[in-house]
């Protein structure tokens, strides 16, 4: 998720902190915007087109990851629950294979 202004990350908070919204698990991950565009997160780099996807937090638009590539950020680790009730969801939502180390 991008904000594009204070006061729109002062939006997001309020409405993440809402009701109905308060009770909910968000999972936010915090990563910076290279001088060329790429996203950088946890020292690897990643092409900045991945961040072309738009949600809602409520009724808020956010920028975010698009669905493709959060799917191929749930693979090549130990998942746990959250990541196979994450993924599941992606599949079932956008039409993708369950990947195979999520069949196991």
């Amino acid at each position: 998720m991008r904000a594009r202004s204070a006061a729109a990350r002062k939006r997001v908070r309020r409405q993440l902190f809402s009701e109905p919204f308060h009770h909910q698990q968000v999972d936010l991950h915090v990563f910076d915007f290279a001088d060329d565009g790429r996203i950088v997160f946890l020292g690897e780099s990643y092409p900045g087109e991945i961040f072309s996807g738009k949600g809602t937090i409520g009724d808020m638009p956010v920028d975010c990851i698009e669905p493709a590539s959060q799917l191929m950020f749930h693979l090549g680790y130990d998942h746990d629950e959250n990541d196979l009730h994450d993924v599941l969801l992606l599949c079932q939502k956008y039409g993708f294979d369950v990947p195979e180390e999520y069949l196991e």
